[in-house]
C-alpha cells in the first residue's frame, strides 16, 4: 500500500506531522521507505583574523632564533676542530685493493690454488695442473689476505670490507670467511671490526692470527680458535718492550753496479726508543698500531707482524711527536706479550718468514728498501736498497734457500704508496744484490712459492690472470685466468647478500 500523499514521488522525503519524524523500521513496515531526518547546518563560526604577536614579542622571538643559530655554529666550529686536531682530513675515498687477483694460497700437495678476487667478493678455486676455473666461492667484502690451515681442510679469508670502512669513516666492517676445502662452502664467517689484511695459522692448526688494521680506531692481531670460530684474544704493542735498532745496514747503490755495496756497523748495545703514548692519537696505545701482515714461526712460539697504514692518509704529528709506524713486532704466544719491536724501513705492508724461520724478509715500499732481520737476536741484519726506477718492493716470498726471496713492484689501489712498476726482483742477501729478473704483467701486487718450491705465482691488479713463473728459467710456465671482469667502477661493487 502506498501511504505517499499525493503529489509525492519515491524519492521524497515523507511529510511528517510537527514534532513527529518516522523512523526506519517503522516507516518500511508502513510500506514506505527509509529517510534520514534532516540535518540542520552547523553554525558559521564567526571569521577571525590571526594573532600577530606585539612588537616587543617579536623581538624576542628574533633575539632567541638568533642565539639559537649561534649556538649550532659555534658546536659546528668545536666539532670541526677536534676532527682536524686529530686527524686533520676527511676519510679518503678507496678503491678495490686489486681489480682482479689479490693473494694465492695452495693446498699442501699444491693440486689447486685459491686466489682471493677483491672487487667480485669472490674465492676463485683452480686446478693447478690444468690451470681450469673448477670453483667460485662468495665471501665477505673485499676479500685480501689469505691462509690455508696446516692439514689442508680449510682457507681462512681476511674480507677487508673497504667500502665499508669507507662509509664509516674507518670505524667498523670486515670479518674473516672459512671455506672448508672438501665443498668449497663458507663454513664460518668471524667478525672482525677494522678491516682485516692477512692471515696466519700456528703450525698445529688450533689457532688462527688475523691482523685488523684499525684505519681510524687502532688496530690488533685476532688470536682464534679454529675449532669454536671464536676469538679468544687481541696482541697489540704495549710499546714498553725493547726496541731494537739495526746491528748492520747495507745499501746498493744498483743491483747492476760493480760497486761494493757499503756496510755500517751499528752497536748492538743501541737501542732506539719505542713510540711512547704521548706520541699517539689517543690515550690508548693500540691506536697507533695499524698491523698488516703477520707470520708465526715453526715451532709456534712467536708471532711476527708487520704495521704500515691501509688506506691513503697520514694522520698529523702532535707538536714534539717523532712516532713512526715502521717498526715489526714480536710476541709471545704463550701469553700473547710482546717481546720487541723493530725498526724497520718506510712502509713495511709485507713480510715473508724463511722456510726454517730464521729470518723475517720486510718489503718497504716507501723507502724502496728490502730488510733482513735474524729472528734469534730480532736485529735488522742487512737491508737493501731496490733501484726506484724498477719501482718499489711490495708483495714479498721467501725463497727455499736461506736469505734469498722474491719481490714485486706493483701497488696496491687501496693503498697506493711508493713507487709502482711491474717488475719481478730477486734479493740476495748473501751477494748483497737485489736483481730485476723480469717484468710482470701491468701491476703485480703479491708473489707466492708453490709447496715444491719450483715455481712463483703471481697476482695482478690490473689484469685477469695469476702468471705462474719456473725458479729456475724465471719464463711463464703457465696462467690462471680470471674469468668475470670487474665492474668500471667502485660504485657498481656491491657486498654479497649473505
Amino acid at each position: 500500500m502506498d501511504n505517499r500523499s499525493s503529489g509525492e514521488s519515491a524519492y521524497d522525503p515523507p511529510t511528517v506531522a510537527p514534532g513527529n519524524y518516522y523512523q526506519g523500521a517503522n516507516w518500511k513496515a508502513a510500506g514506505g521507505y527509509w529517510y534520514p531526518p534532516p540535518v540542520a547546518p552547523p553554525p558559521a563560526t564567526p571569521f577571525r583574523p590571526p594573532h600577530r604577536p606585539g612588537k616587543t614579542a617579536r623581538i624576542v622571538i628574533f633575539v632567541l632564533l638568533g642565539f639559537i643559530a649561534l649556538v649550532g655554529g659555534c658546536i659546528v666550529v668545536v666539532v670541526h676542530s677536534i676532527d682536524s686536531l686529530h686527524f686533520n682530513f676527511n676519510f679518503p675515498s678507496v678503491h678495490s685493493p686489486s681489480l682482479y687477483g689479490m693473494n694465492v694460497a695452495f693446498l699442501p700437495g699444491g693440486t689447486e690454488a685459491y686466489v682471493s678476487v677483491p672487487s667480485k667478493n669472490l674465492l676463485d678455486v683452480y686446478n693447478v695442473s690444468s690451470g681450469a676455473i673448477i670453483g667460485k666461492i662468495a665471501v665477505g667484502q673485499t676479500p685480501t689476505g689469505l691462509a690455508v690451515s696446516p692439514n689442508g681442510s680449510q682457507v681462512w679469508v681476511a674480507d677487508t670490507s673497504v667500502y665499508s670502512l669507507e662509509n664509516s669513516g674507518g670505524q667498523s666492517g670486515g670479518s674473516v670467511s672459512v671455506v672448508a676445502t672438501r665443498t668449497n662452502h663458507v663454513v664460518a664467517n668471524i667478525s672482525l671490526p677494522g678491516g682485516p689484511i692477512d692471515v696466519a695459522f700456528s703450525p698445529n692448526g688450533l689457532t688462527a692470527y688475523a691482523t685488523v688494521n684499525g684505519v681510524l680506531s687502532g688496530g690488533y692481531v685476532a688470536v682464534m680458535n679454529t675449532s669454536t670460530f671464536k676469538v679468544v684474544a687481541k696482541l697489540t704493542p704495549t710499546f714498553n718492550a725493547t726496541s731494537v735498532a739495526p746491528n748492520m745496514t747495507t745499501s746498493l747503490v744498483s743491483p747492476s753496479s760493480t760497486q761494493a755495496p757499503t756496510t755500517t756497523q751499528v752497536p748492538s748495545t743501541t737501542y732506539l726508543p719505542t713510540p711512547n703514548l704521548s706520541e699517539c692519537l689517543s690515550s690508548d696505545s693500540a691506536s697507533c698500531w695499524h698491523p698488516t701482515s703477520v707470520a708465526v714461526n715453526p715451532n709456534g712460539s712467536q708471532v711476527w707482524v708487520s704495521e704500515a697504514y691501509a688506506v691513503p692518509y697520514l694522520p698529523i704529528s702532535l707538536p714534539g711527536s717523532t712516532y713512526s709506524s715502521d717498526y715489526v713486532y714480536v710476541f709471545n704466544t704463550a701469553n700473547n706479550e710482546e717481546i720487541a719491536s723493530i725498526k724497520v724501513g718506510d712502509g713495511a705492508f709485507f713480510m715473508a718468514m724463511s722456510k726454517d724461520g730464521k729470518y723475517i724478509y720486510v718489503a718497504n715500499k716507501v723507502s724502496c728498501s728490502i730488510d733482513e732481520i735474524s729472528t734469534a737476536t730480532f736485529e735488522v741484519v742487512y737491508s737493501l736498497h731496490a733501484p726506484v726506477v724498477d719501482g718499489c718492493p711490495y708483495g714479498i716470498a721467501a725463497s727455499t734457500t736461506d736469505s734469498v726471496a722474491y719481490t714485486v713492484t706493483g701497488n696496491d689501489r687501496t693503498v697506493n704508496m711508493g713507487k709502482q712498476g711491474d717488475m719481478l726482483e730477486m734479493v740476495n742477501f748473501i751477494t748483497g744484490k737485489v736483481t730485476a729478473l723480469r717484468s710482470v704483467g701491468s701491476d703485480p701486487v703479491t708473489v707466492t712459492l708453490s709447496p715444491a718450491g719450483d715455481s712463483m705465482y703471481i697476482a695482478d691488479a690490473q689484469l685477469p690472470v695469476v702468471t705462474a713463473i719456473s725458479i729456475r728459467t724465471y719464463e711463464t710456465t703457465g696462467i690462471l685466468h680470471l674469468p668475470v671482469p670487474p665492474p668500471r667502477s667502485r660504485h657498481n661493487v656491491k657486498p654479497n647478500n649473505r
